[in-house]
């Protein structure tokens, strides 16, 4: 909503200073900039669907669909991003399901920034397995 509001801003200020300038503000400058305006939030939308949005609709149909399991973390490591203050952070997972076959896989979690340090190396987590591809997981919230 931010980065909306700084666009109008930057869009209103492009066609003001046109118009303040002397310069003639025709229809194609105003095309241009809402065109220009509307690629951008576009853009930003699709990343932050990337970013955010995709990882929590896979978790929520994991937790319906998933093939229970547990997993053993590897790793956790930083990844340098956060949401709304929160860091992301990259859990390693050594992963054995329900039928006893182990291999490793990664995911990606966005943890609270006042408890940074809940997953640690060493830990053991219930872990849901999408069927269709093995290395797509989501903790287990229900811990099942």
């Amino acid at each position: 909503m931010l980065i909306l509001l700084i666009c109008l801003i930057g869009a209103t200020a492009f066609i003001s200073w046109k118009v303040f300038s002397g310069m003639q503000v025709g229809n194609r400058t105003i095309i241009y900039t809402i065109s220009g305006l509307i690629i951008f939030m576009g853009l930003m939308a699709f990343l932050y669907y990337k970013l955010a949005f995709q990882q929590i609709l896979l978790s929520k149909r994991l937790q319906k669909e998933g093939i229970s399991g547990t997993a053993l973390i590897t790793g956790v490591e930083d990844t340098g991003t956060t949401f709304s203050e929160n860091p992301q952070i990259l859990l390693s997972l050594e992963i054995k399901d329900s039928f006893g076959e182990r291999y490793n896989a990664s995911l990606l979690k966005v943890v609270s920034k006042y408890t940074p340090l809940i997953y640690q190396p060493g830990m053991t987590i219930p872990v849901k397995i999408d069927p269709k591809n093995k290395m797509l997981v989501a903790i287990d919230e229900s811990g099942s």
